[in-house]
């Protein structure tokens, strides 16, 4: 019998990993690196990782799983956490991925970074891997760096820009589990209409980057989904999907809101090289959630919600 390959992922007990371990763990040995918390899934194996692991640290970690790929899924996400701990934002998403970087490059382990869209000043639509990044604080500023130096650091790195969603935790709902977990409350749920994403699933997403490991591909590419929505029209099919009473959502404005940290307003990008490289779209935004709704109905959602 033919030994399953092995992956490695950073950011282990985040949303993003934790879907990433449950989607591929009958075909994959999964290896989730943790950091602040603990916890046993029974689809993955764990390890504990330093706050900032040196060279060494990382080759022992190696040494011992021999990862066929490495995904580093580790980032300090919130903006205002960031603009507050610019410093912990800095050591998190650009130090730490550019140390793991250096590493799977000394070890010729392949390596995705996770990236993100937040890295334009959002006055157009469907940013291009070859726009300049502008981005507008803290968190923007160092994925943007973080993604220079990887690539400085481990050249054939593929770097996935991205915007997700899925399934969360009991200890950290996704904002798809938020948005649910109002309407069958029958809460009143607010959503920004004058914010725009590309958002794509995590079993699309990751399906997507596989396909592009075994074609080879490095670099910098926007995997997002086909359809540029707003936040409140989002939820919206969100809603008509999973049947709730779409009359609950409330379009606000992101100027209603100033207290927020600056952000921009159109975080949309275009997947057209990627496409091309899969000879295939990502779906819209309703094909995505429906997905969402059959993964629930399946008792995939129950497999984290019980973590």
């Amino acid at each position: 019998m033919e030994k399953q390959k092995r992956l490695f992922l950073t950011g282990g007990s985040g949303l993003l990993a934790l879907n990433w371990a449950l989607m591929l763990h009958e075909t994959w040995d999964v290896f989730l690196g943790l950091h602040n918390r603990n916890i046993n899934p029974s689809f993955a194996s764990t390890v504990q990782l330093l706050s900032q692991p040196t060279t060494q640290d990382w080759i022992t970690t190696f040494s011992e799983i021999s990862p066929d790929v490495v995904v580093n899924a580790a980032a300090v996400t919130s903006i205002e956490y960031c603009e507050q701990n610019p410093e912990i934002a800095f050591a998190v998403n650009v130090l730490f991925a550019e140390e793991l970087a250096l590493v799977c490059n000394l070890l010729k382990i392949p390596l995705v970074h996770i990236s993100t869209d937040h890295l334009f000043s959002g006055v157009a639509s469907f940013a291009t891997e070859q726009t300049r990044p502008d981005p507008m604080n803290v968190y923007g500023k160092t994925k943007a760096e973080a993604e220079s130096r990887v690539l400085h650091a481990c050249s054939n790195a593929l770097v996935v820009r991205t915007n997700f969603y899925g399934w969360g935790t009991s200890y950290r709902h996704s904002t798809t589990d938020k948005v649910i977990h109002e309407l069958q409350a029958g809460n009143v749920y607010t959503a920004f209409d004058d914010v725009y994403f590309t958002p794509i699933l995590i079993s699309d997403l990751v399906s997507a980057i596989h396909q592009l490991l075994e074609l080879g591909v490095y670099g910098i590419i926007n995997l997002v989904g086909d359809q540029r929505v707003s936040k409140y029209d989002f939820c919206r099919l969100l809603a008509k999907t999973f049947r709730f009473q779409s009359s609950l959502l409330q379009p606000i404005s992101i100027h209603d809101v100033p207290a927020l940290v600056q952000r921009p307003m159109d975080m949309s990008l275009s997947n057209l090289k990627a496409t091309e490289w899969l000879h295939r779209g990502f779906g819209s935004a309703v094909e995505g959630l429906i997905c969402l709704r059959d993964q629930s109905n399946q008792g995939y959602s129950k497999e984290l919600q019980q973590l």
